[in-house]
């Protein structure tokens, strides 16, 4: 029995880096877009608001499918395999872009890349209250969430590297080749454990009883916090993640090269540590008050 118990408790952690790295391909498949978009708009002559809608379609599609994925995402029994199937999709809806011929095909792929990228964040804070106890869930959501953080650091010098010494179209399959390799790790550590059924979704949706949940989170001070900081915070990071690229190019005349490359990875680790710090500051001031005045 209590080999059993450290056997699960190792296998937890192996999950916890895989739900790390898929994070880390989440983001860095978003992002390319942002760091490939100089050369897509000269090779297809594209003006400056196709440029806008091309950065805009994925977040779109992002932020109105984050309205049904996590009612979809609670109510799935078999998680592995449902998560895996987003993976393969959102990894296509990649790759297919370093095949298109034109503007409109690389706009319908990002729009599918974000309905498909939405799962990620619901589906892994859902695996992490399975398998983590409350104490250490605070822990490993920001372990898997810094992979998120890690790929806006490598993403620009990755992209404008293929792009100058080879072609954009390699960044954008390369990038999507990784989710088919995370694909090995997953089936391999994460297991449905014994109180998951077979089906694919669970039985009749009771409306009353979600109503009355739903309610129930939405009369939370914390629900309005949160929706709060996201609204004033999510906007300017994506900002900063597609658009800082031409900014660069356009109003400060920076040449599409490494140069540009190293500055954007700057700004991107700055942020990056700001993130660090404000979590480490949080647990710091949740010792001296409580934790929702420390947030």
């Amino acid at each position: 029995m209590q080999g059993q118990i450290e056997k699960a408790d190792k296998r937890r952690w192996w999950v916890l880096l895989a739900l790390f790295l898929i994070t880390f391909i989440n983001y860095f498949d978003r992002q390319t877009l942002g760091c490939a978009i100089e050369p897509i708009c000269e090779e297809f002559g594209l003006s400056l608001a196709e440029r806008g809608k091309l950065l805009s379609a994925f977040i779109t599609t992002y932020a109105i499918a984050h309205l049904f994925v996590g009612f979809l995402t609670d109510r799935i029994k078999n998680i592995r395999r449902f998560f895996s199937i987003f993976v393969v999709a959102w990894s296509l809806s990649t790759i297919l872009v370093g095949f298109v011929d034109g503007y409109g095909q690389i706009l319908g792929l990002r729009y599918l890349l974000g309905v498909f990228e939405a799962v990620n964040f619901p589906v892994c804070l859902l695996i992490i209250s399975r398998i983590f106890p409350a104490k250490e869930r605070t822990l490993a959501s920001g372990i898997f969430g810094s992979g998120g953080f890690l790929a806006t650091l490598a993403a620009p010098k990755f992209t404008i590297y293929f792009s100058t010494e080879y072609t954009w179209r390699y960044a954008f399959i390369i990038a999507g080749i990784l989710g088919f390799f995370w694909l090995i790790l997953w089936f391999s550590v994460y297991k449905e454990n014994g109180t998951v059924g077979k089906g694919e979704i669970s039985g009749a949706l009771d409306l009353r009883s979600w109503a009355s949940s739903f309610l129930q989170v939405v009369k939370t001070p914390a629900f309005w916090g949160v929706t709060a900081l996201g609204i004033g915070i999510v906007p300017c990071l994506y900002f900063c993640t597609q658009w800082l690229p031409s900014y660069f190019i356009q109003e400060l005349h920076q040449p599409y090269d490494m140069n540009l490359a190293n500055k954007l990875t700057v700004i991107y680790l700055f942020q990056d540590m700001g993130m660090w710090a404000s979590g480490v500051l949080v647990m710091w001031l949740s010792s001296r008050m409580s934790l929702l005045k420390a947030r």
